[in-house]
This record gives C-alpha cells, sequence and structure tokens, in this order.
C-alpha cells in the first residue's frame, strides 16, 4: 500500500493539464472508490457524522413506540384514535336540530396501545421527541414525559377527556386540531383555562368554520356534569374566546396546516367570528350510559349554534386512563 501510494505526486504531475487554447473541448473523466474507514481514523467532523447516522438509525425504532403511523406531525396521520378498530361506532341521532351518537370501546387493550402512541405528542414538541429518542432512546423519552404528564388521577382523567375530544375532532369530523395546548402548560397537575378544544376547517371560499369543543371525563356521568359542560360551551356568548382562538390560530402557522391558521386570523381580526361559522362539540367520556340526560340537554338548548354530543364509554374507565399513561412513562416497555 506504501508503494502503491508513494508515487502520487509524480503520477499527478505527469497528467496535469497543460493550457490549451478556448477551440479545444475539455473532457473531464471521473471515478470514485469506497473504502471503510475506522471511527477513529476519520476527521472530526466526519467522526461526528458518523455517529449521528447510528443514532438516527436507532431513533428510527425507538420513535416507532410513540407513533406507528405518524411522522411526528399533525398533519401527516390518517387516524389519531383509530375509534373504528377498537369501538363500535353507532349511528348519529336526531334531537330536535341537534345530534348525538355513542362510541362504545370492545376492546380496551386495542384503545389503550393507540392512546399510547398519540399522548406523547399532546404535551412535547414532536422536535424534542425527535431529538430526545435520537440520543437517549425510549426510556429517556419516558423520563422526558414523566415530567410533563400529569400524575393525580383527576387531572389526567381531564386530559384524556380533552385528548379524546381533539381525536375524534380530528378523526371523525376531518378538522385540523393542530398542535396541542397542553405543550405549554405551566404546571402538570394544572388545570387549563379558556376552550378545551378547538378545531377549523375550510369552505371551498377558503373561509373558516370553527367547532369548540367541551370534555368531560368521570367514571359515572350524570345530569350535573352535563350542565357543567354546557356552561362551558355557553361561555363568550357561545363563541369561542378571542384568547383561546388566537392561540389556536398561532399554533397552526408554523405547520402544514397554516393556510388555516392564517384563514382563522383573518376571519377573527377583520370579519369577526359569527355563530353561523361555528359549531359545538359536547364530548363525554365515561363507563356510564348519560343518554337521557344527553337527550335533555339538547332538547333545551334554545342557541343558534349547531350541537352535537358524543358520549364515549369504556366500562373500564379508570384502568383504561392509568394504562395508557403508564404505557408512555415506562418506555413502551
Amino acid at each position: 500500500m506504501r508503494r502503491a501510494a508513494a508515487d502520487i505526486d509524480a503520477f499527478d504531475a505527469s497528467v496535469r493539464p497543460v493550457p490549451r487554447t478556448a477551440d479545444e473541448l475539455l473532457v473531464l473523466s471521473t471515478d470514485q472508490k469506497g473504502v471503510v474507514m475506522r471511527l477513529e481514523a476519520l476527521w472530526p467532523a466526519t467522526a461526528e457524522a458518523s455517529r449521528w447516522q447510528g443514532y438516527a438509525a436507532e431513533a428510527t425504532s425507538s420513535v416507532r413506540f410513540l407513533q406507528e403511523r405518524s411522522i411526528w406531525g399533525w398533519t401527516v396521520r390518517e387516524n389519531m384514535a383509530d375509534f373504528s378498530r377498537w369501538c363500535t361506532m353507532g349511528t348519529l341521532v336526531s334531537i330536535g336540530d341537534h345530534r348525538s351518537g355513542m362510541l362504545e370501546s370492545y376492546d380496551d387493550a386495542t384503545g389503550v396501545a393507540t392512546v399510547v402512541a398519540i399522548i406523547p405528542d399532546a404535551y412535547a414538541e414532536p422536535e424534542s421527541l425527535a431529538l430526545l429518542a435520537s440520543r437517549l432512546g425510549k426510556e429517556g423519552v419516558a423520563k422526558f414525559l414523566r415530567n410533563k404528564l400529569p400524575t393525580k388521577p383527576n387531572a389526567r382523567s381531564g386530559d384524556m377527556g380533552e385528548i379524546l375530544a381533539t381525536a375524534y375532532l380530528h378523526d371523525e369530523c376531518g378538522y385540523v386540531v393542530g398542535p396541542s395546548r397542553l405543550i405549554q402548560r405551566d404546571h402538570q397537575e394544572w388545570a387549563m383555562r379558556g376552550d378545551d378544544v378547538l378545531g377549523a376547517s375550510l369552505d371551498s371560499d377558503g373561509k373558516p368554520r370553527i367547532t369548540k369543543a367541551e370534555a368531560k371525563s368521570r367514571v359515572s356521568l350524570g345530569e350535573e356534569t352535563v350542565k357543567e359542560a354546557r356552561k362551558g360551551l355557553a361561555r363568550n356568548d357561545e363563541l369561542p374566546s378571542p384568547h383561546s382562538l388566537t392561540q389556536f390560530a398561532e399554533r397552526l402557522l408554523p405547520t402544514a396546516d397554516s393556510r388555516v391558521g392564517e384563514a382563522v386570523l383573518t376571519m377573527q381580526l377583520s370579519d369577526g367570528v359569527r355563530p353561523d361559522r361555528v359549531g359545538h362539540l359536547l364530548f363525554l367520556f365515561t363507563a356510564s350510559d348519560p343518554s337521557t340526560h344527553v337527550a335533555a340537554d339538547l332538547k333545551a338548548y334554545s342557541g343558534s349554534v349547531s350541537q352535537l354530543t358524543i358520549t364515549l364509554r369504556v366500562k373500564g374507565h379508570q384502568k383504561f386512563i392509568k394504562d395508557a399513561y403508564d404505557g408512555v412513562t415506562t418506555g413502551g416497555a
């Protein structure tokens, strides 16, 4: 090898082209060879790049435990909670001018596994999760999420209601829901103010329609909880709160759904938000059957906003929530 390389300078000098005229055609011929190099023999910058290629390969499997079907973003998902894989999807029933429907879990284990995959995105920026997965693996991601996820049963139950309501609005209604508002929460156990969930879609003329959602999660869900949810939807003259809507639109601007965010801001700041551009979703996550209370609520409603009430029944309500959060904080084990 050393003897072969000894005359490289002389060879280079012998084939070096001499000056030519502009009338002559210059043709360049190249060749390349790939040689496996030992890591310690590489230049520092090349060695560092090689290490990151190795991390990236490991990250592919680490990230997969967090989300099977997405590439760390909201708009690339076909479905978030994939309700049809673990729930019976009841037909929507008309109650006056409004509608209600019920989903019932027949496979809690599949439901838990599906929700485990979407919880991380509800609490952390996708870029943060991807970076941690590449550097520290899934155990590092799980440790990071333990600092962001609630630990108290009541806090987990409330968040789970919002996460599932968001998924329903996205999966079954086709709305853009954007990055989760839970990402920026000040403390993992604190309840958030403002509208629980917002979603938007664009008409053929490019004007947005907004859905304001109120989510409630209880093992046994009765009349008082339905009334409490109705009060939440009635706030701000039944329209989204200005602050919540502004934050929602801002969260959309840096995403692939920026066009929707721009349309929402334009409507809010120029035309104003009118009741005919707004719908309500009342989402109930429970082990009980609140159908009687739901029907009474919709019959009593006298406002001008279109209403949809959805009940998701999971008989093992508390275990479902615990298993889903534990599935994330134990690193997908």
